[in-house]
């Protein structure tokens, strides 16, 4: 149903004449595409309004493949450079709860924390949909430190 809905909006904007290298990547993603979708998403320069929408899609990506060099470093960017920088752009919570489930995946729990607290604190950048993932993840994360050899 997703990617029915998706595919809905990306052809509304190619009637529109509206193509983007970040819906045409999603299009590559939807084919299975990943590499072509990785090397799209990876163009968008950042300023761009698909930008960090495009790093939440990597990070995605980077997550799936356990490429962790490549996850923190992209995270690290998303919050220094992007989220901290620009106080009035909206907080992508997917970036964070990726973010924070990385570092329990790496036992650490402390960082974890402080970064879902750091999102959370920035309530007025997010919407309720977005407040409530932060919250689920923080959730997630309290479980993972009691079980911590639970899938």
């Amino acid at each position: 149903m997703f990617f029915s809905f998706l595919s809905a909006i990306l052809l509304v904007g190619q009637a529109w004449g509206i193509a983007s290298p970040y819906s045409d990547a999603l299009r590559a993603m939807e084919r299975g595409s990943t590499r072509e979708a990785y090397e799209k998403l990876e163009s968008i320069p950042a300023g761009h309004k698909d930008f960090a929408d495009a790093l939440v899609e990597l990070q995605k990506i980077h997550y799936r493949r356990q490429d962790w060099g490549k996850f923190f470093a992209y995270a690290q960017f998303y919050r220094v450079k992007t989220a901290m920088a620009d106080t009035s752009a909206p907080v992508k919570a997917r970036m964070i709860s990726l973010e924070a489930m990385a570092l329990a995946k790496h036992c650490l729990w402390d960082k974890a924390e402080e970064i879902l607290t750091w999102g959370i604190a920035q309530k007025d950048r997010l919407d309720e949909a977005s407040g409530k993932q932060l919250l689920a993840a923080r959730e997630y994360l309290r479980l993972h430190i009691q079980f911590p050899k639970s899938a």
